[in-house]
């Protein structure tokens, strides 16, 4: 499955890792989302983050090392906001909305901890799993289960997509095996 944007850009076999901007190198979700990265390389995902520091960073670091081009989509040009230096292309959106517009475009997503922006990421990839069958989505059981799945029960389980919560990085590769 390719992921074309825009008509701007198109990624084979496409999967978006959504997190935190603020982890350092070292941390445990730094470490968490190296691997995550690594992991989804070695099953033949190209991956595609919003192309900044923290987990998008840790992310591509992980790719990169595995021999993956990962792609970066950014909202304001690279003089304003670097994109970390692990991402082998990257994309300008014209603001941030384009930018989550084109990074949700991605079939395949995953969301570990994060602050606000992963909050909207999650919050619009979760209506579009109630209306797409072919969309695959996974939460960070140890961070969101507390956060969200009030919110979860309430809207009930009608959903063409998929969704899954993943606590480990076993899970994460069963779940990159799933399509």
């Amino acid at each position: 499955m390719n992921l074309a944007v825009h008509g701007k850009f198109e990624v084979e076999n496409p999967i978006a890792i959504f997190g935190g901007g603020a982890w350092q190198p070292g941390s445990e979700g730094w470490k968490l989302s190296e691997e995550i990265g690594r992991l989804a390389t070695k099953n033949g995902y190209t991956l595609v983050t919003g192309g900044y520091g923290g987990s998008m960073e840790a992310a591509s670091k992980g790719s990169s090392e595995e021999g993956g081009h990962p792609v970066g989509i950014l909202y304001a040009p690279p003089k304003v906001h670097h994109p970390n230096p692990h991402i082998d292309q990257y994309h300008v959106a014209e603001d941030y909305m384009e930018r989550m517009s084109m990074l949700l475009r991605v079939p395949r997503a995953i969301a570990l901890s994060g602050g606000s922006g992963t909050i909207a990421e999650i919050h619009a990839s979760i209506a579009l799993l109630r209306r797409f069958e072919s969309r695959y989505f996974a939460l960070w059981r140890p961070f969101w289960e507390v956060r969200l799945q009030p919110m979860l029960t309430e809207l009930g389980p009608e959903s063409p997509g998929h969704m899954d919560w993943v606590s480990s990085i076993d899970d994460v590769g069963k779940w990159l095996k799933i399509s």
